[in-house]
């Protein structure tokens, strides 16, 4: 698969702009007065990370190879953690499990291929493991959301989620895990 970068910009422009509604998580230091001394503390950590086209270029391929060898046809790289939130660079193979997280809200960028990601319903075979997670054999019921490049869903916690793909079809995306500021109550089916 050859990921062009241009396409790759394109599709990462929905996702600095969704960055632009996030709360800060790192600011800026204030500016020093003049006559201040300077201080012997810590230097402060960085306001940005940015993760370029040529990074993508370079990770993404080596991704879909391991992606082929999993169990669950997902391959991933933590970019950075920060207070309350991180972010991955994933890509997918194939259908995956269904799953619903109680303390994240999850939000994917479609960077290169396609997939229909399935909100709500019911997980099938649900199993609840820690850390407020569940994981199914898939979902029923739910509304559709066909994804491809420059895409972007928001999947709120508590909504049980599957993504599913065609047959030699990949899904490559970006996902931000934004920590809930409070668990929420489990969401009606639809």
């Amino acid at each position: 698969m050859q990921i062009r970068m241009q396409t790759i910009l394109a599709s990462l422009l929905p996702l600095a702009l969704l960055a632009t509604a996030i709360p800060a998580q790192n600011t800026a230091p204030a500016a020093m007065p003049a006559n201040a001394a300077p201080s012997s503390a810590t230097p402060p950590a960085p306001v940005a990370d940015e993760f370029s086209a040529d990074f993508m270029a370079q990770h993404v391929p080596a991704l879909l190879e391991k992606a082929k060898t999993t169990s669950d046809g997902t391959a991933s790289i933590v970019m950075h953690r920060y207070p309350g939130n991180y972010l991955n660079l994933m890509v997918r193979v194939r259908t995956g499990i269904g799953e619903m997280h109680a303390n994240w809200s999850d939000i994917l960028v479609c960077i290169d291929g396609e997939a229909d990601v399935i909100t709500g319903g019911t997980l099938v075979d649900r199993k609840d493991q820690a850390g407020g997670e569940s994981r199914g054999s898939r979902t029923e019921g739910g509304t559709h959301h066909p994804m491809r490049k420059g895409d972007i869903i928001h999947i709120m916690p508590n909504v049980p989620h599957w993504t599913v793909l065609e047959p030699g079809k990949n899904f490559v995306f970006w996902a931000a895990k934004i920590e809930a500021p409070v668990a929420s109550a489990p969401r009606a089916a639809n």
